[in-house]
């Protein structure tokens, strides 16, 4: 298994990632995808594998990790500002540490199901959540998701807003696989990421990224007409059943 983090302009933030990854038994020394020689300078007091992109903004560092394995390794990817997970009991969510565990679970779904993709749910909000492991047409996170790496590129994502890469790579492994696995019962930590430093924040501020967000998932409705429609009030998008 490989682990794969994207990150810029985060190293304390990331650093947090790297330790509690180490809490929950993970021996993998992690592969940091960082944009160029000076984030190297600014990352050279942490200890993982650093791999330059050179390319900047989410996306296209997203695909890069997609096309840097080989064919077949299986690759679980964090986000740098990682804070942990939350699972559904009951009417709460309470903390998920068995996470591990869940990489393991993972893989062996993908192999049961014929597919090459797996993640948690976008929902912090456990009315909507179920506890099941389910197959198909599913919104995952990229904030912790894992892959089997294919021949072939076709995950991707080519949308061009630079956005919404998360949706568009699940739904291009459904379209060919017939579905990605979704943990249902499983989503993040509530997220922190605006109010931390670096990443997409240094160079969209929370209107913009809104806007790219809507004008990428009404890319995203026309690219995909059979597996999404756009939501008619907010910015994201309604998922079909296949």
């Amino acid at each position: 298994m490989r682990i794969a983090i994207p990150s810029h302009d985060r190293p304390e933030v990331l650093q947090g990632t790297l330790d509690r990854l180490k809490s929950y038994g993970f021996t993998e020394e992690p592969d940091v995808f960082i944009a160029d020689k000076e984030q190297l300078e600014i990352y050279k007091d942490i200890d993982c594998n650093k791999i330059i992109t050179e390319t900047k903004g989410i996306q296209s560092k997203r695909n890069f990790i997609y096309s840097y394995y080989k064919t077949g390794e299986y690759v679980v990817c964090f986000d740098d500002s990682y804070t942990g997970m939350k699972i559904k009991k009951g009417k709460k969510l309470e903390d998920f540490n068995h996470v591990k565990q869940l990489t393991k679970i993972g893989y062996q779904e993908m192999r049961k199901n014929n597919t090459c993709m797996y993640g948690i749910n976008i929902s912090e909000n456990p009315f909507f959540m179920n506890s099941k492991i389910q197959f198909g047409n599913y919104a995952i996170c990229a904030k912790f998701h894992g892959f089997i790496k294919q021949s072939t590129s076709f995950f991707n994502t080519t949308n061009p807003t630079g956005l919404c890469e998360d949706k568009e790579s699940s739904m291009r492994v459904t379209k060919k696989f017939g579905g990605v696995i979704r943990f249902s019962g499983i989503t993040f930590d509530k997220p922190k990421y605006g109010k931390v430093e670096g990443g997409i924040q240094s160079y969209l501020t929370n209107l913009e990224r809104n806007k790219l967000e809507r004008k990428g998932n009404i890319i995203l409705s026309k690219m995909f007409p059979d597996l999404c429609t756009l939501k008619n009030k907010g910015i994201g998008l309604k998922y079909k059943r296949v």
